[in-house]
């Protein structure tokens, strides 16, 4: 008995630790990441079609991911470590995923959104798969285009396209009595 409260103090201290490890890592400071969005093999914008095909329920889930990925905060941020998927990473709020890769200090290329199905665990590692294939095909293109400020403002626009889509401008028809 006097050994297993040792060790639950010893847990208690590392945890006391590590909390304070974390909290000097996260520094208040106002960060804006660029974006920059993978593109499928014929060209289109993945997240772009992956939203289209998605119920409208779930989009501001997906605006809340995004938005985390842009300002730094990172939802339920995960990071892949199996061999072939280094690199990968994904932000996670209840069912959906955004995933996504650093390309520089502050640039994420955004590769796909998925609704992840609870019962089938085959279908989400298909869906990794399938996402850091085409994260390896454009990884050099995009990388290399970073500072191209041309290429950037294409980025802009396709970040328009996605937040039109997410969030969409309900017009409001005000009667008049």
């Amino acid at each position: 008995s006097n050994d297993i409260n040792i060790e639950l103090e010893k847990i208690r201290i590392i945890n006391s630790l590590l909390k304070d490890e974390q909290k000097e890592c996260y520094v208040e400071q106002e960060v804006k990441n660029r974006l920059v969005f993978v593109p499928t093999l014929n060209g289109n914008i993945r997240i772009i079609e992956d939203i289209k095909g998605i119920a409208s329920d779930y989009y501001p889930k997906f605006n809340i991911l995004i938005k985390s990925i842009e300002d730094g905060t990172f939802k339920g941020a995960k990071r892949f470590y199996v061999e072939g998927l280094n690199g990968l990473c994904e932000v996670r709020f209840l069912n959906t995923r955004v995933l996504f890769c650093q390309l520089d200090k502050n640039t994420y290329g955004i590769i796909g959104a998925f609704v992840k199905k609870i019962t089938s665990d085959t279908y989400y590692k298909t869906m990794i798969n399938n996402y850091n294939s085409l994260y390896r095909a454009s990884l050099d293109i995009l990388i290399s285009n970073l500072s191209d400020p041309e290429f950037m403002n294409v980025q802009d626009e396709y970040y328009k396209e996605l937040f039109n889509i997410l969030e969409p401008q309900t017009n409001l028809k005000v009667k008049s009595l």
